[in-house]
């Protein structure tokens, strides 16, 4: 018979305790550290939700602030026929300090944009490319200028395309003329609601649809800014440098450019339509317009011809002044 050693048992009852004990470590050590990772991430959830209520009621707070003075300025009898940069609501909000965090701001006429919805084109029935339709005898016709086609609006836009510098500062490069009128006409083919190609730039639904991906053209007015960066041939520099001066908004409710808030860039754009100019004034011409109409002066596109201060650049034969 063979002998059992009893030694051995309480040994191997001492490695299954061990065994066992550091299981039971093992396990703690998991579930205490997910049990600081769900601490430590409900603390984090607590104290973004905290600021982020925080920064909520900040700007709240701003946005109050903002329409407060917009409220005495249109019932302010002095100031409610006229915005201008002088007025108190387009100062900017010297820095607060509010907690832990510093509050700024400034509010901005966006009627000092040109609003891309006023490039809607007239609706006419030419619909061979470059053709206009004759007021007087309802025919279509070709142009007698290159600058017939489009309205005011257009024709600033197209100016205004070519203002920035798409290069660097030692070699400067700016778009061509006919690339702009060709953006320009692009524009038009996507805000109007017809499937005829405007000029020899324009584009409709067979182009937006071959785009890799696709695009569904709009084919009415814009709702954001963003939509020209699928515009066909807007270089995404160029897009980039327009979106300070650029709006979109309903074009019933702003039709016209407030000259008295309008950048230096947009007022560069902004030419007598005879004789017909499709280049923009020069950014020294640019800066001394910017200086004119940030004087203070109520200007307007109905009572420019009314200002004896009227800068040359703007003066057309006869003293009616530059209009969209």
């Amino acid at each position: 018979m063979r002998r059992i050693n009893s030694a051995t048992f309480p040994q191997n009852q001492h490695g299954v305790a061990l065994v066992l004990a550091m299981m039971i470590v093992a396990l703690v050590a998991v579930v205490a550290t997910e049990i600081s990772w769900r601490f430590e991430l409900s603390m984090s959830r607590s104290g973004n939700r905290w600021f982020g209520m925080q920064a909520r009621s900040y700007l709240d707070g701003m946005e109050q602030y903002a329409m407060k003075a917009l409220r005495e300025d249109a019932e302010n009898p002095d100031t409610k026929e006229s915005d201008h940069v002088l007025e108190a609501w387009a100062q900017e909000v010297p820095p607060i300090s509010v907690g832990q965090a510093m509050l700024a701001g400034h509010i901005e006429d966006a009627q000092g944009r040109l609003n891309l919805n006023t490039l809607m084109p007239k609706s006419d029935v030419c619909t061979p490319i470059g053709q206009v339709l004759d007021a007087t005898s309802n025919q279509c016709r070709m142009p007698n200028s290159v600058c017939e086609p489009f309205s005011g609006p257009q024709l600033v836009f197209m100016r205004l395309l070519q203002v920035f510098n798409l290069g660097d500062d030692e070699q400067p490069e700016y778009l061509p003329q006919d690339q702009a009128q060709a953006i320009t006409e692009a524009v038009m083919d996507w805000l109007d609601d017809d499937s005829n190609l405007r000029g020899f730039g324009g584009a409709e639904s067979d182009y937006y649809e071959n785009l890799e991906p696709s695009v569904a053209i709009a084919n009415q007015e814009m709702v954001s800014v963003s939509e020209l960066q699928v515009i066909k041939g807007m270089p995404p520099q160029l897009y980039k440098q327009l979106l300070p001066y650029v709006v979109a908004l309903p074009a019933e409710d702003v039709s016209h450019i407030n000259l008295n808030t309008a950048q230096a860039p947009v007022l560069r754009g902004i030419k007598p339509e005879e004789p017909c100019e499709l280049e923009p004034y020069s950014e020294e011409v640019g800066g001394a317009l910017l200086e004119f109409v940030q004087g203070g002066e109520f200007l307007d596109w109905a009572k420019m011809a009314d200002s004896a201060d009227l800068p040359p650049e703007w003066a057309q034969p006869g003293g009616t002044g530059s209009s969209l």
